[in-house]
C-alpha cells in the first residue's frame, strides 16, 4: 500500500463524495495490479506453454 499513489491515500477521508470514489477506485485497481501482475514476467512477454 506505501507504494500507491499519494494522491489516492490521502484523499480516502475527505469529504468530497467524487473524489472519495476516485481515491477508492484508484487504490483498488493498484491492489490488483500488485495481486494479479506476475513479478517475473514481463508485461510484453508471452508465455509459452511447458513440454514435458
Amino acid at each position: 500500500m506505501e507504494q500507491a499513489p499519494g494522491w489516492a491515500l490521502v484523499a480516502l477521508p475527505v469529504p468530497r463524495e467524487r473524489l472519495r470514489t476516485d481515491a477508492r477506485r484508484e487504490v483498488a485497481h493498484y491492489v490488483y495490479r500488485a495481486l494479479y501482475q506476475p513479478l517475473d514476467v514481463e508485461t510484453g512477454q508471452l508465455p509459452l506453454p511447458l513440454r514435458s
